[in-house]
């Protein structure tokens, strides 16, 4: 749990000013100081550790009377003091955040610096949201519509096929594949390295020429089976979106000659 602190100045006529927010109360000091300025040609100030923070009634908060304080201070003189800065005083509220919310807040209200956005990917708009910068979102986004999306769009594709690449979407059960005859990427590699020439054949029952059934290669929304007879290696291609299967495409090949049986 973090915190950041709200400061406001009363001055001696009960107005209210508020000099912003701090992650440390010191910060604050300099500020206080230049609203003292304007009392007794500037005599008096605070120094980092004067401003400290209490458990008030309904939580920690601020609230220093100010003539009281320097008044209770040897190096001045106590009726000046009440009749220079009676009645001002700092008020201050201690607001506890979360880490997340925390980054947020401070970005919003204490780093008021403008970002320029000039492209726009995944991790950029998550680092401006996080930032609260809606304000260069939006002016981004308006003023460079195609640009913005098409940013976006391919980055999250390649998020999401990063995210996805070891996960499959085909329903083993309805494609009647048994996940013993699923081989991984190393055997797949060495194996095929064996074959060349690939060309596609007519859509022929491999059932009649009863080769060999080797296993299945599998991606997200594909997979491919293979069989092999002699020197010849038979490859059906399968696809299933929305639950929808289908065999596309039927391919054969050869050993390379330098391989030896």
């Amino acid at each position: 749990m973090k915190k950041i602190y709200e400061i406001i100045f009363v001055d001696e006529w009960n107005n209210f000013n508020q000099l912003g927010w701090y992650e440390n109360l010191d910060d604050a000091i300099d500020d206080i100081n230049g609203c003292l300025e304007v009392y007794a040609n500037g005599k008096y100030k605070l120094k980092k550790g004067d401003l400290r923070e209490y458990p008030g009634s309904f939580g920690p908060c601020i609230d220093m009377d100010l003539s009281s304080f320097f008044a209770d201070n040897e190096e001045y003189d106590e009726d000046e003091v009440y009749s220079d800065i009676q009645s001002c005083m700092i008020r201050g509220f201690v607001q506890p955040f979360a880490d997340e919310e925390f980054d947020l807040f401070k970005n919003i209200f204490m780093n008021k610096s403008e970002m320029k956005v000039s492209s726009l990917t995944l991790d950029k708009l998550l680092e401006l949201i996080k930032k609260g910068k809606n304000k260069e979102i939006l002016e981004y986004f308006n003023e460079n519509k195609e640009k913005a999306v098409y940013e976006l769009s391919g980055d999250l594709l390649e998020v999401y096929s990063e995210l996805t690449k070891d996960k499959t979407f085909i329903d083993f059960e309805d494609a009647k594949i048994n996940t013993h005859d699923i081989k991984d990427k190393d055997f797949w590699n060495n194996f095929l390295n064996q074959y060349e020439n690939k060309r596609v054949l007519c859509d022929d029952d491999l059932s009649i020429m009863n080769p060999t059934f080797i296993g299945y290669q599998i991606f997200q929304y594909e997979f491919f089976k293979y069989f092999t007879k002699g020197d010849s290696l038979f490859i059906e291609k399968w696809t299933y979106y929305n639950n929808n299967l289908k065999r596309i495409a039927l391919y054969t090949t050869w050993k390379k000659s330098d391989i030896v049986s």
